[in-house]
């Protein structure tokens, strides 16, 4: 994927790459920094976000409570579907070529998100953008997508020793 950062205290967007690995009902996320070297990963399951910076020797937990939206930009994976509606308001968007876009509005008013847009064509999904309370913007443009890979390994973070472990909100 490419994603592309419009955060307001920068005054041009911050664009890197990375990979997403679904297994189950786990989601990891890893962002590459220009020198391909990972700058972040997320990793998210149905009780707590990770999100891991291993340059900064920095760890921060985020608990996932019953029923709250999961702070991935992948709201459809790592959680169960029908459990959608109660997490988040949904609306059904279509556009030319077969193409819809499903915006997701968390039920949750503590949300740092206002909303999650996912366009797809058929079930290949081309594009996910967040946007925050704060006024950030986040997109992400899948560049490829492949369904049914076989992921050997488990999907965990591998953190450094010396790391600092930030917990919030539980």
């Amino acid at each position: 994927f490419k994603q592309t950062k419009r955060l307001r205290i920068l005054r041009k967007p911050l664009v890197r790459e990375g990979e997403t690995l679904l297994k189950g009902r786990r989601v990891l996320m890893i962002t590459r920094g220009k020198d391909g070297e990972p700058e972040t990963e997320l990793l998210v399951t149905p009780s707590e976000a990770r999100l891991y910076h291993p340059r900064l020797k920095r760890l921060e937990v985020f608990p996932i409570a019953p029923g709250s939206a999961p702070p991935t930009p992948f709201p459809l994976f790592g959680s169960d579907l029908h459990d959608l509606p109660t997490r988040y308001r949904l609306r059904l968007e279509a556009h030319a070529e077969g193409e819809r876009t499903l915006v997701l509005i968390p039920r949750d008013t503590k949300s740092p998100l206002t909303e999650t847009r996912m366009r797809f064509r058929g079930t290949r999904i081309l594009k996910v953008s967040q946007q925050s309370r704060r006024g950030d913007r986040v997109e992400i443009d899948v560049t490829r997508f492949e369904r049914n890979v076989k992921i050997e390994r488990a999907l965990e973070l591998e953190i450094a020793p010396g790391t600092k472990i930030s917990r919030f909100g539980g």
